[in-house]
C-alpha cells in the first residue's frame, strides 16, 4: 500500500495515516503572451522553464474518541508545519519533493467528532521530484594533447539538472587551466585558472548553488568565464581541457 511519509531537516520521519493521498501533482511552464502588431495572434515570449509549484496532500484521520483524535491530529500538524522531504512510499522510483511553507485545513466529517478530513497545500521551489539515490559519474583523464572527452547518462530525467562538479588534482599535477565543455548542450563551457590548484587540492563547483570552492575556500574570482553547466536529459559528452585529474559529475534524476 503506498503512503506518504516526509523527512524534516532533523531528519525525523513521519508517515502520514494510512487514509492520506496525494491528490495534487500539476504543474505549469512559465508562459507570457505579447501581441503581434498589426496581426492576428500573439508570441510566447517567456522560456517555458517550470515554475515553482504547489502539491497537495489530503487525507483522513479517526479515532475512538476525542482524546486519541487530538494526538494523532497533532502529530499530523507538527509533522507538516517544518516541511521537509515528501515521499510517496510504495512509488515506482524512489523520490521525493522538497516542500515547505503549508497551508493546512480540516473540518469534521458530517457529524462525527472523531473523524476529520485534512487538506495540506505544500510550496514546491524546485519543482521535480528528485531520485532518492544520487548519481555520481567518475572520470579519470590523463590530460591528453587536444583535450578528452567522456559521457554523462542523465537521460532517465524528465528534465535538465543542474550538477555538483569535483575535480580532484590526485594524478600528481597541478591544474592552472581547466576547461570544461558540455558539447550535449550547445558548447556551454567554463574556464578556471588558478596558480593555487595545486596537486592534492580538489575544486568542487555546485552548479545549481552557484558556488565555486577550493578545498573549502571560495575562489569564484578564479572562475574566469564564470558558466555553471548543465546536464540535459539524455547521454550527454563533455571536453576536458587539462592536467591529469579525476572529474566527478554528481546529480540527481529528476522527474515531474
Amino acid at each position: 500500500m503506498d503512503y506518504i511519509r516526509i523527512i524534516d531537516s532533523d531528519n525525523n520521519i513521519y508517515n502520514y495515516p494510512n487514509d492520506f493521498w496525494l491528490s495534487d501533482n500539476g504543474w505549469k511552464v512559465t508562459s507570457k503572451t505579447k501581441n503581434i502588431a498589426f496581426y492576428a495572434g500573439g508570441k510566447d515570449v517567456a522560456d517555458n522553464f517550470l515554475q515553482a509549484r504547489n502539491i497537495t496532500v489530503e487525507g483522513f484521520i479517526r479515532a475512538d474518541d476525542l482524546y486519541s483524535l487530538e494526538i494523532i491530529e497533532r502529530g499530523v500538524q507538527k509533522a507538516t508545519l517544518k516541511g521537509g522531504k515528501l515521499y510517496v512510499i510504495g512509488d515506482v522510483v524512489n523520490r521525493y519533493m522538497e516542500v515547505k511553507a503549508p497551508t493546512v485545513s480540516s473540518n469534521y466529517t458530517n457529524d462525527y467528532r472523531t473523524e476529520k478530513k485534512y487538506n495540506i497545500n505544500y510550496m514546491v521551489e524546485y519543482p521535480f521530484w528528485q531520485n532518492a539515490t544520487l548519481t555520481e559519474v567518475i572520470s579519470i583523464l590523463d590530460g591528453s594533447t587536444g583535450g578528452e572527452q567522456f559521457t554523462v547518462d542523465n537521460s532517465e530525467s524528465d528534465f535538465l539538472v543542474y550538477p555538483i562538479i569535483t575535480i580532484a588534482a590526485d594524478q600528481g599535477n597541478d591544474l592552472p587551466y581547466i576547461k570544461l565543455t558540455n558539447l550535449t548542450d550547445n558548447g556551454m563551457f567554463f574556464i578556471y585558472e588558478d596558480p593555487n590548484f595545486l596537486s592534492g587540492n580538489t575544486l568542487v563547483i555546485d552548479c545549481r548553488e552557484g558556488t565555486v570552492l577550493l578545498n573549502g575556500v571560495d575562489s569564484f574570482v578564479y572562475f574566469t568565464t564564470p558558466r555553471f553547466l548543465r546536464v540535459q536529459d539524455a547521454i550527454n559528452t563533455f571536453f576536458y581541457e587539462g592536467s591529469p585529474c579525476t572529474i566527478t559529475i554528481t546529480f540527481r534524476k529528476v522527474f515531474l
